[in-house]
């Protein structure tokens, strides 16, 4: 794997952690990601119109993709509302790049060589580890589920996203018509609560602004990581954005970290180290 791919996939990775654990802090979760996701959108705009469409076969891709995750986003949401985000966001997180595995091999035979599919495992079960050890004990059922189908919706779009990167020839002016088509349909699936949404943006206008820019950055990164790496490496690099919120956890929720933590660090980086080495 080159350099760049785990360079760029663990600078996304980081800033996602910052934009997830900065939405978990407010007091409506749910509301605050689709703040963030509408904002992203209308940031994205001058940027589609500056490096253009992307290819028209890379279109179907896209408006499956961001059906995905519009669903990821709901359920995310729901998942805030019922559980601890130090066990939401790593089960996310961390079975979503099996799924990415899974999918992007068995549909479009996008296999990472042995180094990167073992990786991609171990690295994963690092992940999943803080959910089922750490803190399984307060983990509530429905807030589990809801993480559950917040992955498929997460990997599902991410092996998207890698095959339409590959019919495009700019990865910014993909990730740009994501995110205004993602705009589009939340705000569509959120007109009812438009009250809220247009309330949030206004009590918190340089929230709703630093915030998105930070995802914009973020899904831009690794769309530029999918393009040139396989599509199961760089999610699985991504994904190492929980281990960067399990430490913003400790810091702005006081919660402790375990010995099970570090052991998921430990499988993380030897993963990552895989990977690398493949």
């Amino acid at each position: 794997m080159a350099t760049s791919v785990l360079v760029i996939a663990l600078a996304s990775a980081f800033l996602h952690a910052m934009w997830n654990a900065a939405a978990r802090a407010t007091p409506d979760p749910a509301i605050t990601l689709r703040v963030i996701v509408i904002v992203a959108g209308i940031w994205m705009i001058p940027v589609l119109f500056w490096f253009g469409l992307p290819a028209r076969e890379a279109w179907p891709y896209i408006l499956v993709g961001c059906c995905f995750n519009m669903m990821a986003v709901f359920a995310m949401g729901r998942a805030y509302r019922t559980t601890d985000f130090a066990i939401a966001y790593p089960l996310t997180r961390g079975l979503s790049p099996i799924i990415v595995l899974l999918g992007a091999g068995v549909f479009f035979s996008d296999w990472p060589n042995l180094f990167g599919t073992f990786g991609v495992l171990v690295l994963s079960s690092g992940l999943i580890l803080l959910v089922l050890v750490a803190h399984g004990q307060r983990a509530d059922r429905s807030g589990l589920l809801w993480a559950g189908l917040a992955a498929i919706g997460v990997g599902t779009n991410i092996m998207l996203d890698s095959q339409g990167l590959k019919l495009t020839p700019e990865p910014i002016g993909y990730a740009a018509a994501g995110s205004v088509l993602n705009a589009i349909i939340i705000s569509v699936l959120s007109f009812r609560e438009r009250a809220k949404l247009i309330g949030f943006i206004r009590q918190r206008p340089l929230f709703s602004a630093g915030w998105t820019i930070v995802s914009n950055i973020s899904y831009g990164l690794i769309a530029i990581a999918l393009a040139i790496g396989p599509a199961a490496v760089a999610a699985a690099l991504r994904e190492t954005s929980m281990l960067f919120a399990t430490f913003i956890a400790a810091l702005l929720y006081k919660e402790q970290i375990k010995p099970a933590h570090w052991l998921a660090v430990g499988l993380a980086v030897a993963g990552a180290m895989l990977m690398r080495a493949g």
